[in-house]
């Protein structure tokens, strides 16, 4: 992560572990989520969930045409980054694949669309 992106995580980080003022990371440790004492319910549940994703989100539309389907439209430019943009990797459940679509009236935009997993018992 670049220090260009280091207020989303901060952010985050205010808003996830419920820390109004964190200036770094560094400052985690005071919060409730991070001590490692076993009989601390907040901590036993987040103490392995701090492996995080960087995010670019495209900008959503109104178009539901293929929301049955389970593909999803949007604009071709990302939204702006923001504390949306950091993501915990155990909240990734799929992968999707995207596609270019130009309408008939010459508009580009995106298809999102979700990538089936195998799951095994």
């Amino acid at each position: 992560m670049s220090n260009i992106d280091y207020p989303q995580l901060l952010d985050y980080y205010k808003i996830a572990y419920a820390m109004p003022n964190p200036i770094s990371y560094h400052d985690t440790r005071l919060s409730q989520y991070f001590p490692p004492h076993s009989n601390h319910r907040a901590s036993t549940l987040h103490q392995d969930q701090h492996v995080f994703a960087y995010i670019r989100w495209y900008n959503s539309t109104n178009d539901n045409e293929h929301r049955d389907e389970g593909i999803a439209i949007c604009l071709p430019e990302f939204s702006a980054d923001n504390y949306h943009s950091i993501l915990p990797v155990h909240c990734i459940h799929l992968e999707v694949a995207t596609a270019v679509d130009v309408t008939d009236m010459n508009e580009k935009r995106m298809l999102v669309i979700p990538m089936p997993k195998k799951y095994y018992a």
